[in-house]
């Protein structure tokens, strides 16, 4: 049955943060293993704390590709990151909560530059995407549902197989980001024909029509968490599954939320 379109930025709270997650597991596990000791509070320096970082990531490789691509690509956030860290450290604050705050605040910084990406670039973290929410689903369709629609939150407790895809997706955004800083694509927002295409997409694919009201007016929290996931991997699938300038601008908009009303 065709999806009879309608409304332009529906689908704009359908956006999910991951890197903010990830480093809050990340500096959260340093704690747990190690830093107490290995690291003073008293000098807890920016320089020891990179180093206890990158001991962790040699360990953890899985890990270590959003880390190597922020430090790369946006060296000067990445020390901020780090000097940040060194205080809440040597102050005996959350670490753990700061690295999700951060974290939240870079990668919504991202959007501009993200917006600017090439089409072939956004089109790769979309299709990661669709694996993520396959890995996901496979893991736990709450986070699942979660992730898709409302932003993982900073206690959200995930398996090393959906940490290690995180890791992928954040770092090949993060790339993305940067090649839009160098060389920004001039891209509108998404078209009614965009929304109305991805609508008929995640149709297709198995979204029912109250599913996509439910899309459409905010309040898939009314699904079952099956379905919510369901939904969720069908959304990103549908994006994917866009030609590639329409993925590309429903991408650049979605992906990374609005800073004032971000997921």
């Amino acid at each position: 049955m065709a999806y009879e379109g309608g409304g332009g930025s529906r689908f704009k709270a359908a956006a999910g943060i991951v890197m903010a997650v990830l480093v809050a597991g990340v500096v959260g596990a340093i704690v747990k293993g190690g830093t107490r000791e290995a690291i003073s509070y008293a000098n807890s320096t920016p320089s020891a704390i990179d180093d206890k970082l990158q001991s962790f990531f040699d360990e953890n490789p899985s890990q270590a590709a959003m880390y190597a691509a922020m430090k790369e690509k946006y060296p000067q956030k990445y020390d901020e990151f780090i000097a940040g860290l060194s205080t809440v450290v040597r102050n005996k604050g959350d670490v753990r909560q700061y690295g999700f705050d951060s974290m939240r605040k870079f990668t919504l910084s991202l959007k501009k530059d993200f917006g600017g990406a090439p089409s072939g670039d956004i089109q790769r973290v979309l299709d990661k995407h669709v694996e993520l929410m396959e890995v996901m689903s496979r893991s736990s369709e709450f986070y699942c549902g979660q992730f898709a629609f409302e932003g993982l939150s900073s206690s959200a407790q995930l398996s090393p197989d959906v940490l290690k895809v995180i890791s992928e997706a954040s770092a090949l955004q993060i790339n993305a980001a940067a090649a839009g800083r160098a060389s920004p694509v001039v891209r509108e927002e998404p078209t009614a024909a965009d929304w109305d295409a991805l609508s008929q997409n995640m149709l297709n694919l198995g979204t029912t029509l109250e599913e996509m009201q439910h899309v459409n007016e905010g309040t898939v929290s009314a699904l079952s968490q099956s379905r919510k996931c369901a939904v969720g991997k069908n959304l990103y699938e549908g994006i994917a599954n866009l030609p590639t300038e329409s993925a590309a601008r429903v991408g650049a908009f979605l992906l990374i939320p609005d800073a004032a009303g971000g997921a």
